[in-house]
């Protein structure tokens, strides 16, 4: 998913009082980036999004099935790449049925249109003329 794009479904959430799943979904996509051969950074965030979202009563508790929620808390391999899978499922459809919706017709997403049109026109009108700008 676009960076920019999730930017601005994850301030709309937030803005909803309903942001704890967009924010974990972020924290699982940034796992995610840890390669494999690094358990003990996978260990340490994939600690940090347990003690963050998943614990009951934890600050940004996500609504999970106990299920998904038992699953992670009892795991003996925190390292493993599909830990938070099932979570993220839940959560997605969630967000799919209570979020997705409101987002479309919201200030939040028409602002995210109008700023990417804007980029759109901007690239377009470069390229057209031959020049990008270079970095630096």
């Amino acid at each position: 998913m676009n960076k920019r794009f999730r930017q601005s479904f994850m301030s709309f959430a937030d803005s909803c009082l309903a942001g704890e799943s967009v924010h974990f979904y972020e924290e699982v996509h940034e796992l995610g980036k840890i390669p494999v051969d690094d358990p003990v950074r996978r260990i340490y965030m994939a600690r940090h999004i347990i003690d963050k979202y998943i614990t009951a009563g934890a600050t940004m508790e996500v609504n999970i099935s106990h299920r998904s929620r038992q699953a992670i808390l009892t795991t003996s391999n925190l390292a493993q790449p599909n830990l938070f899978n099932d979570a993220l499922n839940e959560l997605i459809q969630l967000m799919k049925m209570n979020l997705a919706n409101d987002y479309w017709s919201s200030t939040y997403f028409m602002k995210f249109k109008e700023e990417a049109s804007m980029r759109s026109h901007e690239l377009q009108q470069m390229t057209s003329l031959g020049t990008l700008p270079l970095p630096g």
